[in-house]
């Protein structure tokens, strides 16, 4: 009865309102016939989906794709640090082993851990950046319960040649640190492009370093934060070609980064070091041009591995690879249809699972989806999917997903999409052996008795365009059964990962941006309420899960004078339990941020950025304190 409830209490909430990017929208006159294969704003054409351009990382300033991905409403960077410190991301109340990650077709949740580092991908080598909040498993597969992030790197060969430095400065640290304070950190870019007769050559890569010596509270005494020095190199090369009647496209991106571990603020080490590799490639053939234009055809090959090393504990090694194929058919001039399959090897290298039966854990995974789309008169587009997915570690099954976009006059959009997602455990949440942890004293060990995660999402949308204003809404409802989760004994500390039996999320989304004059002026809001339904709960009495901010708030004002541009950035979050590490409450936070630049010459811009603009002392995960005011002077010429 309980799942009845739900389910029909997420019906109720797709007669609500729904957001998108603006600019977005489908075209509903038209039935889409593309190799575009990963983009959600095609596999997923009803869900709220923001979209961050190459222009826009470059203003923001961001180093990474987390930091990239900080003004997003609704997506929290889980920061362990300031610069080369781990960062995942959650989606609303969904935790970061709930929203899968894809570069390039490349799936980066590994089988081991889950949630990847986003601070591993240099924002240099970043042409966009989708993120779809919400459950999408009938797209694409395991993990996609909360939300997707598809990132998609530069492969243009348009001529060009950009190169940037910028350097980090601390100033609140000067009494401190002295003068290194002021030169505490440095990166440079390229990025470059070019043609060679009918290929497309696209090369990037950036170089990062930094002390992240900076000034935090320590138990009401400022201090320096030290072993948290850094050095990372990383890029990105692609070279696309016509072939065989299409489009031939291989690209490979790599990292490498060296980094002290100084550990929590309640377990500091002065000697811990970790250095993370990180590699992946794919080799696809894609066309449009199929059965007289018909028919799209995208194929793509690819393969992964990281590894981390650390001074005090083993390393680890995870590996993959894998083929996936997705085709559109344009079956009639008011339908198409998409579909597909996939299939993928992964496998983990670490001692501590030497003394497993089994051996080192290993898993191979086949997925089939149909995904026809409607085209109903001139205003109605209604896509419909289906996926089937089969692992050799558990059962997934089917995964369902409806979505359906109305263009109710020249300006509005209606969107409504819902439907079911599942997300497997790792390898570590099933297999890991009792470990005891010095540092920290506490065991851990995983759960081989953990079921997968499945989640019912339901969502309707409806996005305002007119003239140069852009208003979105949105109003959003999973329900969630078996949820994977981390659970500390209150008394010996001691972690396991255990299934929740089920968890009720209620949301709600509001963004608007508006132009006046040199002024563009924008918002957003976003509400999430998950309760616990374990042990006869109800909706109305469950204990609310404090894991994550229950309302996170972004604004800026960005103007441009002549040559010169200049932004003000705000976000808000409220406080959060950080459950994974000491159950502590983290209060609210309220941060800061200006950004400006300066044309100085034709090919010459300087660039001068601060972030956190009122120097807060504060931490998003508990026992990391994050830096105070931040000041970083770059400068980037085009040549």
């Amino acid at each position: 009865m309980r799942r009845i409830a739900c389910v029909s209490i997420l019906v109720l909430a797709a007669l609500g309102l729904g957001a998108q990017e603006s600019g977005s929208s489908p075209d509903i006159g038209t039935v889409d016939v593309t190799a575009q294969a990963f983009s959600p704003l095609i596999l997923a054409p009803a869900g709220s989906v923001t979209v961050l351009s190459a222009a826009d990382i470059a203003r923001s300033g961001a180093s990474t794709a987390a930091q990239a991905l900080e003004a997003v409403p609704g997506v929290t960077v889980n920061s362990y640090g300031a610069s080369g410190a781990q960062a995942t991301i959650s989606v609303g109340a969904a935790p970061s082993n709930q929203v899968l990650v894809i570069v390039d077709g490349i799936r980066l949740n590994d089988p081991l851990n889950g949630a990847p580092d986003l601070n591993q991908i240099p924002a240099a080598s970043i042409a966009k950046i989708e993120v779809l909040q919400g459950g999408a498993s009938a797209a694409y597969g395991a993990d996609a319960v909360g939300g997707v992030i598809v990132i998609t790197t530069k492969k243009s060969g348009k001529q060009r040649l950009n190169l940037g430095v910028t350097n980090t400065a601390y100033p609140t640290a000067l009494g401190l640190g002295g003068a290194s304070s002021l030169v505490d950190g440095q990166k440079f870019t390229m990025d470059s492009g070019t043609k060679i007769g009918l290929a497309d050559l696209a090369v990037s890569a950036q170089a990062e370093r930094g002390s992240n010596a900076y000034d935090y509270s320590n138990a009401g005494t400022s201090s320096l934060r030290s072993n948290a020095q850094f050095w990372n190199a990383g890029g990105s090369a692609s070279l696309g070609l016509p072939a065989a009647g299409g489009r031939f496209q291989g690209s490979f991106a790599g990292n490498y980064q060296y980094n002290g571990a100084p550990g929590p603020l309640y377990s500091l080490s002065s000697v811990e070091s970790q250095t993370y590799t990180n590699l992946h490639g794919s080799l696809g053939w894609s066309s449009d041009a199929l059965a007289g234009g018909l028919l799209s055809l995208d194929v793509l090959g690819h393969g992964n591995y990281s590894g981390e090393t650390d001074s005090l504990y083993s390393p680890y090694q995870v590996s993959g690879t894998g083929l996936d194929i997705r085709a559109v058919d344009a079956v009639a001039n008011f339908c198409s249809l998409g579909f597909g399959g996939s299939a993928s090897y992964e496998a983990a290298n670490e001692s501590i699972f030497d003394s497993r039966p089994d051996g080192q854990p290993t898993r191979f995974s086949l997925g089939s989806y149909v995904e026809p789309t409607f085209l109903v008169g001139d205003r109605l587009k209604i896509t419909p999917s289906l996926r089937y997915d089969w692992n050799t570690n558990y059962t997934a099954g089917l995964s369902e997903m409806l979505g359906a976009v109305y263009q109710a006059n020249d300006i509005l959009d209606l969107r409504l999409s819902g439907g079911r997602s599942f997300r497997s455990p790792t390898f570590a949440d099933l297999y890991w052996p009792l470990t005891y942890y010095p540092d920290y004293g506490y065991y851990y060990q995983g759960n081989p008795n953990l079921k997968p995660e499945t989640s019912y999402s339901g969502e309707l949308g409806a996005d305002l365009k007119a003239g140069k204003l852009s208003c979105s809404a949105s109003l959003k409802a999973r329900y969630v059964e078996d949820m994977i989760t981390y659970y500390t004994d209150p008394v010996t500390y001691n972690g396991t990962e255990i299934n929740l039996d089920s968890v009720f999320i209620s949301g709600a989304s509001l963004s608007a941006s508006y132009a006046i004059g040199p002024a563009t002026l924008a918002a957003g809001y976003e509400f999430a309420y998950p309760v616990d339904l374990s042990g006869g709960s109800t909706i109305w009495n469950g204990p609310v899960l404090t894991d994550s901010s229950q309302h996170t708030v972004t604004a800026s004002a960005d103007f441009a004078f002549g040559r010169a541009t200049a932004g003000l950035t705000g976000r808000f979050a409220s406080s959060h339990t950080d459950s994974a590490s000491t159950s502590q409450t983290l209060p609210n936070l309220f941060l800061l941020g200006l950004r400006s630049s300066f044309q100085v010459a034709q090919n010459t811009k300087l660039t001068f950025d601060v972030d956190n603009l009122l120097d807060q002392q504060y931490q998003v995960i508990y026992g990391y304190p994050m830096p105070g005011i931040t000041l970083k002077l770059g400068m980037l010429v085009s040549l």
